[in-house]
């Protein structure tokens, strides 16, 4: 407990002007009863009779951090508990509007105190109304505690109406998928390596309501649940020994919302009389489960909507029906394709001849537990894993070179074909291939120059080439950087044939970013014409390093834009 300081004496000062007589400083008993606040000093503050008329207020604490000036005073009413009133948490704290931290202490004090007295005065109508915009937010407050609770991870578009849907559980981990339908449930669980027979996928209900639920609604026992559907609804759907889990949504002024509980099934002592083991109808089920508690449960949406964007990203229905195909999934192209994941392209076909290594991982997207395996398949399944709501993701296990018809064939049919890093060879079958197309997909090649300092991205329309800016021997005509012989560009591993470029994983995912921002407003149709961007890094750092940079090269850490062929836009 410290009341000396500036800050307190600005306080009580702002007291005395506008709560004359109605304050007193707080003891280190009560203070110490908010150890999560961090609290070294604090008041409290009157509340005349009468003056809320809902809230059930006589007095207010005001609670001042060890932080402070930078965090906020805390109000707290103590007679009030979660869901007892809207904007208050735990412990009576209320949920107030930030101050500015530049502002006095004391007009800090006494403008967190009009704003509680402003929450407690709500009438009925706006009390409801607060809660139904947060419904989701006070039902994550008042979950179900202990560890029996699964999670939810949910499927289903959250369309405004009453329906079947399914579910399975996970063998481990305490969660349960919902979906729509079977097919796109048991695509998700297989695509995160989940096992599920199809007899183990059930039916239960969506049930939406006419409008969110207040905290004092939250359903307690399995009657609550069994009365916001038609009568019997859940009779063929409840089991002996089984929970069932059930989803209710409703529509907030910010969208709509989910949320789950699961019922209980009952024990089979229950039933011991009257019922043959195995035979015991859902209709008395429900009546033995009625009266017990069900579990209110955590619930992620985990559908393409809300992880890409939140129900807010305009362009993802398009992104999602996207192809794309990587040509080489290194260190740049796998970094690629993560990221186009996670802005919502939908279908991948990815190629690479090459197995992962420990020395790749320390710039490579995929760890060491996928040493060992084909690039390819290990970023598919990797990007399955974590985003197992993808539509399509192929993987091939070759080199472009050795692509066989029908491999291109389905690589003809991508709205975007990336290379990114492999050899010249490579770059220069796969431009000779797309040319011979009559309708030949984009084509973004990238790749960078010693040390990562310098990066390119190319986005190839129609029948242009990119062999039109490209020497003889193979050799860009727009290199960023030069470097003597004596410079160790290249390194051989000890022992061993294989070179490598010394660059790590910072500098390189400045180039990542760089293409995947072309991919993407190639794919938006931001980018209609062949363009050129490159990425020009610490031209400082390079010189040091004993490279020379090009004219072009005058600029530190920024991105330039050129026309193709070579020239500025």
């Amino acid at each position: 407990m410290d009341f000396s300081g500036a800050d307190i004496q600005s306080i009580e000062e702002a007291f005395q002007t506008h709560r004359a007589g109605g304050w007193r400083r707080l003891d280190a008993a009560t203070l110490a009863q908010h150890p999560a606040l961090l609290v070294r000093a604090g008041w409290h503050l009157d509340v005349p009779q009468g003056q809320f008329t809902g809230a059930p207020v006589d007095r207010l604490l005001l609670l001042l951090g060890h932080a402070f000036p930078k965090s906020e005073l805390r109000v707290v009413a103590p007679a009030l508990k979660l869901g007892d009133w809207p904007h208050v948490e735990s412990g009576g704290v209320l949920c107030l509007r930030r101050t500015s931290w530049s502002a006095s202490a004391g007009d800090r004090a006494i403008a967190n105190i009009a704003d509680a007295c402003e929450i407690l005065d709500f009438d009925e109508a706006r009390c409801k109304a607060e809660f139904a915009r947060e419904f989701s937010a006070y039902w994550v407050h008042m979950l179900s505690a202990g560890s029996a609770a699964p999670t939810f991870m949910t499927l289903m578009a959250p369309e405004a109406r009453s329906r079947e849907i399914f579910f399975a559980k996970y063998r481990k981990g305490g969660r349960v998928v919902l979906a729509d339908d079977r097919a796109s449930l048991e695509r998700w669980l297989g695509h995160i390596g989940e096992k599920v027979e199809r007899r183990d996928i059930r039916e239960t209900r969506l049930i939406w309501l006419p409008e969110p639920w207040t905290p004092a609604e939250f359903p307690l026992r399995a009657q609550d649940v069994f009365s916001k559907a038609e009568w019997g609804v859940f009779n063929s759907l409840l089991r002996v020994g089984e929970s069932l889990p059930v989803i209710f949504g409703a529509t907030t002024e910010t969208g709509p919302v989910m949320v789950g509980v699961e019922v209980p099934g009952g024990t089979n002592k229950q039933y011991r009389n009257g019922f043959r083991p195995g035979h015991v109808p859902g209709a008395a089920v429900a009546m033995f489960t009625a009266s017990q508690s069900i579990l209110r449960c955590r619930l992620e949406r985990a559908d393409a909507a809300w992880v890409h964007g939140r129900d807010h990203n305009a362009q993802l229905a398009m992104l999602a029906r996207m192809t794309v195909g990587i040509v080489g999934c290194g260190s740049l192209g796998a970094a690629v394709a993560r990221l186009l994941v996670q802005m919502g392209v939908g279908n991948f076909i990815l190629i690479d001849s090459e197995e992962l290594t420990t020395a790749n991982t320390s710039r490579h997207v995929l760890g060491s537990g996928y040493v060992r395996e084909n690039k390819a398949v290990a970023t598919r399944r990797m990007l399955l894993r974590d985003f197992p709501h993808l539509t399509s993701i192929e993987s091939l296990p070759k080199l472009f070179q050795k692509l066989v018809e029908p491999d291109l064939g389905s690589l003809a049919t991508c709205d975007v074909v990336v290379s990114a890093g492999i050899d010249s060879t490579g770059d220069a079958v796969l431009d000779h291939w797309r040319r011979g197309l009559a309708n030949p997909p984009v084509h973004v090649c990238t790749w960078v120059e010693e040390y990562a300092l310098a990066g390119h991205a190319i986005a190839l329309f129609a029948d242009d080439s990119l062999l039109a800016e490209f020497t003889a021997d193979g050799m860009p005509n727009f290199c960023l950087t030069q470097w003597p012989p004596a410079a160790r560009t290249v390194i051989a591993e000890a022992g061993c044939g294989n070179v490598f470029q010394p660059h790590g994983a910072v500098d390189l995912n400045n180039s990542v970013g760089l293409a995947a921002k072309l991919v993407m407003d190639v794919l938006i149709g931001d980018v209609t014409r062949s363009c050129r961007r490159a990425w020009l890094g610490d031209r400082t750092r390079l010189v040091n390093l004993g490279g020379a940079p090009s004219a072009a090269f005058n600029v530190s850490n920024t991105v330039k834009v050129f026309a193709w062929p070579d020239g500025n836009v």
